[in-house]
C-alpha cells in the first residue's frame, strides 16, 4: 500500500473516532457534494473529500506530491425565521467540531503514520447556511469546509 493510502486510512478512523456514530453523527456519502446527501445525514454530519493532488519538487532529486483534503461539516437548523437560538447553538457545535479536528490534525503523534508530514491546514471557511426543497418541504442546514494539506515523498534521487 502506497503511503497516501495510509494516511487516508488514519484520516477516515482518525474521522470515525472524532465523530462517532454512536453519538449521533453520520458519514456523508458524498462528501464533495454535501447537499447530494440524505437529509437525516446532514442532521449532525461530516464528509471527507479528496480535493486534488498536485506534484511538487522541494530539493534537486527530492519529488513529493501535495495532497489536499477537505472535511465537511454539517448541522441541522429547524427554524431560521426570528429565532436565532437554533442557528446560534449549531454554530457553536460546528465550531467546537472545528476545533477538534484542528486539534487532532495538528498532533501528528497520535496519528502513528510516519509517511504523513502535515503541511499546512488550510482555509476553514465560513458557515453557510443552505435551504433546500425536498420531498418533505423546505430543508435547513449549515455547513463548514475544512481544509488540510499533507505531502507524500514518492521518490527521492
Amino acid at each position: 500500500m502506497s503511503d497516501i493510502s495510509t494516511v487516508y486510512d488514519a484520516i477516515v478512523a482518525a474521522m470515525e473516532l472524532l465523530f462517532p456514530s454512536a453519538s449521533g453523527y453520520y458519514r456523508l456519502q458524498d462528501g464533495e457534494n454535501v447537499s447530494n446527501n440524505p437529509s437525516g445525514f446532514l442532521e449532525q454530519g461530516y464528509g471527507i473529500h479528496y480535493s486534488n493532488g498536485a506534484p511538487d519538487i522541494q530539493t534537486y532529486g527530492t519529488y513529493f506530491i501535495d495532497h489536499t483534503f477537505t472535511f465537511s461539516l454539517t448541522r441541522e437548523v429547524a427554524k431560521l425565521d426570528g429565532d436565532f437560538s437554533q442557528i446560534d447553538t449549531a454554530s457553536k457545535y460546528l465550531v467546537e467540531d472545528i476545533a477538534k479536528i484542528v486539534r487532532k490534525f495538528y498532533d501528528q503523534y497520535e496519528w502513528n503514520v510516519p509517511e504523513m508530514k502535515l503541511s499546512q491546514m488550510g482555509a476553514i471557511s465560513p458557515i453557510q447556511t443552505i435551504e433546500e426543497e425536498r420531498g418533505s418541504g423546505l430543508y435547513k442546514f449549515i455547513q463548514v469546509d475544512i481544509v488540510f494539506r499533507t505531502e507524500e515523498n514518492i521518490c527521492s534521487t
